[in-house]
C-alpha cells in the first residue's frame, strides 16, 4: 500500500494530495459553504423506490415504465375520466388523498369512465 503525505509550508501557496490540491485561502474547510454548488433551480427527481436500489435493482424498470406509459396513453385516447356529479348534475372533485407508505398512491376515489367512440361501446 502506498500513501502520500503532505504538510503545509508557509512558502507555498497550495496543499497537493495525491489526487487533489487546495488553495493556500480555501484550507479551512470547516467554514465554507457547501451549499454553492446545490442547484435549487432545478427539481430533483424521487427515486423509484418500488424497484430497489443498488447492485438488487430490477432489471426491467425501463420496461415496465414503457409498458405503463402505453398502457396510459391507450386509456386516455380511448376513454373520458370525469368526476362524480352530485344530485343536481355539478361535478364532485375527488379527495386529493394519499396513502402514507414509502410507494405512496392516491387513496380510492370514485370517478365516471366513458368511452370516446360509439365503437368501442359496442365491444
Amino acid at each position: 500500500m502506498r500513501a502520500t503525505l503532505s504538510l503545509p509550508s508557509p512558502l507555498s501557496s497550495q496543499i497537493s494530495g495525491r489526487f487533489f490540491t487546495i488553495p493556500r485561502r480555501t484550507q479551512n474547510l470547516r467554514n465554507s459553504n457547501q451549499k454553492r454548488f446545490l442547484d435549487t433551480t432545478t427539481p430533483v427527481p424521487l427515486p423509484d423506490v418500488g424497484f430497489g436500489f443498488g447492485r438488487r435493482v430490477c432489471p426491467g424498470r425501463y420496461f415496465v415504465r414503457n409498458i405503463l406509459w402505453v398502457a396510459m396513453a391507450s386509456m386516455l385516447a380511448t376513454f373520458e375520466f370525469l368526476p362524480v356529479t352530485d344530485a343536481e348534475g355539478r361535478p364532485v372533485p375527488p379527495l386529493q388523498e394519499f396513502a402514507p407508505v414509502l410507494t405512496s398512491g392516491p387513496m380510492p376515489f370514485k370517478c365516471t369512465i366513458r368511452s370516446r367512440s360509439s365503437r368501442i361501446k359496442e365491444t
